[in-house]
C-alpha cells in the first residue's frame, strides 16, 4: 500500500496534479493521502474512491466530476472547493468544513456529514437520500427541492433555511433547530421532529401524514393548508403559543 507522505525519501513540499494522477495509479484500491495539502489543485475527473484523505486540505480545489464513493473525508478541508458533478456516495465527510464549496448535482446517497460546516454551501440539485447530516450547520441555506428522504438531521441547525417542496418522507429531525425555516408544501410524512424547534416556521401545504412532532414548539409557525393526517402532536407547543391538547389529527 502506498502512503502519500514521503516521495524518494523526503517529504512532499508541493504538490502537483500530475504527482496525484501517478500516486493515485500505483497506489491499489485505498491510496492514503491524509493530511495532503492539496488545496487550490484541478483534480477534476480523477478517481479517488476508497481513498483515505482524512485532515487533507482541499480548499479551493477543483473535483468536478470526481469519483470519491467510500473515500474516508473525516475532518477534511473543502471550504470554496468545487464539487459539482461529484460523486461522493458513501463517503465519510464527517466534521469536513465545505463552507462556501460548490456542489451542485453532486450525489452524497448515504454520505456521513455530522457535524460538517455547510455555511454558504450551493447545494442545488444534490442528492442527499439516507444522507447522515447530524448536526452539521446548514443555517440559511436553499435546499428547495432537495431529496432528503430518510436523512439523518438529529440536532442540526437549519434556521431560516429554505426547504421548499423538500423530499423528507422518513427524515430524522430530532431536536433539530429549524426556526423561520421555510418548508412549504415540503412533504415529511413519517417524518421524526420530535423536540424539533419550528417557532416561526412556514410550513404552509406542507404534508405530515403520521409524521412525529411530540414536544415539537411550532410557536408563531404558518400551518395554513398543512396536511396533519394522523400526525403526533402529543406535548407539542402549537402555533398559538399553548400545548397541544385533543385527539390526534386527522
Amino acid at each position: 500500500m502506498l502512503v502519500w507522505s514521503v516521495v524518494g525519501g523526503r517529504p512532499v513540499a508541493e504538490v502537483t496534479r500530475q504527482q496525484v494522477v501517478l500516486f493515485l495509479i500505483g497506489a491499489g484500491e485505498h491510496p492514503r493521502l491524509a493530511g495532503v495539502d492539496l488545496s487550490g489543485l484541478d483534480l477534476s475527473g480523477l478517481d479517488l474512491s476508497g481513498a483515505y484523505m482524512r485532515g487533507a486540505n482541499l480548499a479551493g480545489a477543483n473535483l468536478t466530476r470526481a469519483y470519491m464513493r467510500g473515500a474516508n473525508l473525516v475532518a477534511v478541508c473543502l471550504a470554496e472547493a468545487t464539487l459539482t458533478f461529484a460523486d461522493l456516495q458513501n463517503t465519510n465527510l464527517d466534521g469536513a468544513d465545505l463552507s462556501l464549496a460548490d456542489l451542485q448535482r453532486a450525489n452524497l446517497r448515504y454520505a456521513r456529514l455530522a457535524g460538517c460546516n455547510l455555511t454558504g454551501a450551493n447545494l442545488n440539485h444534490v442528492n442527499l437520500c439516507g444522507v447522515v447530516l447530524g448536526g452539521a450547520d446548514l443555517h440559511e441555506l436553499d435546499l428547495s427541492g432537495a431529496n432528503l428522504e430518510e436523512a439523518n438531521l438529529d440536532g442540526a441547525n437549519l434556521r431560516g433555511v429554505n426547504l421548499t417542496g423538500a423530499n423528507l418522507r422518513g427524515a430524522s429531525l430530532r431536536g433539530a433547530k429549524l426556526r423561520s425555516a421555510t418548508l412549504n408544501n415540503a412533504d415529511l410524512s413519517g417524518a421524526d421532529l420530535q423536540q424539533a424547534n419550528l417557532i416561526g416556521a412556514s410550513l404552509r401545504g406542507v404534508i405530515l401524514h403520521e409524521a412525529h412532532l411530540e414536544e415539537a414548539y411550532l410557536d408563531g409557525a404558518e400551518l395554513g393548508d398543512a396536511s396533519l393526517g394522523s400526525a403526533h402532536l402529543e406535548g407539542a407547543t402549537m402555533p398559538n403559543g399553548r400545548p397541544y391538547s385533543g385527539a390526534r389529527s386527522s
